[in-house]
């Protein structure tokens, strides 16, 4: 069993592909990401094909999935190409406990005044408590 932490109700995507752009209740979709120990430990390497992401090294104002506080995040661009989110990464992976397989969901606000994400954490529920795995 999974659980989903949302900031906003779940929409029923009428239209679901890897990188597909598509914009509904205000939002465009940005990136998908199951992710790994070292997306955790270290740096999120952001998926190639990713949309609407600032350009250059610009920093990302995020809205947490529980909507009660804005991170920063640094969209960094390596010498390769390959793109990572770094600056206040590190601490959002520890506070929220993320673990190997959470599945991170970016969007972007389509008025342009930042980013909020989704987190579909792994987990299993055992006597009515939520016990999250990883």
């Amino acid at each position: 069993m999974q659980a989903t932490e949302h900031i906003i109700p779940q929409a029923q995507h009428t239209q679901r592909t890897r990188f597909g752009t598509w914009t509904m209740a205000g939002y465009t979709f940005c990136f998908e990401k199951k992710l790994s120990s070292n997306d955790i430990s270290r740096n999120l390497e952001i998926p190639n094909g990713a949309l609407d992401l600032p350009p250059g090294n610009a920093i990302m104002h995020v809205l947490d999935p529980n909507g009660d506080t804005t991170w920063e995040f640094k969209c960094s661009t390596r010498s390769n190409g390959r793109r990572l989110m770094t600056y206040q990464w590190i601490d959002f992976t520890k506070k929220k406990e993320l673990g190997p397989d959470d599945i991170l969901r970016f969007y972007r606000w389509t008025n342009g005044d930042g980013y909020f994400m989704e987190l579909e954490r792994h987990s299993i529920r055992l006597f009515g408590v939520t016990i999250y795995i990883g």
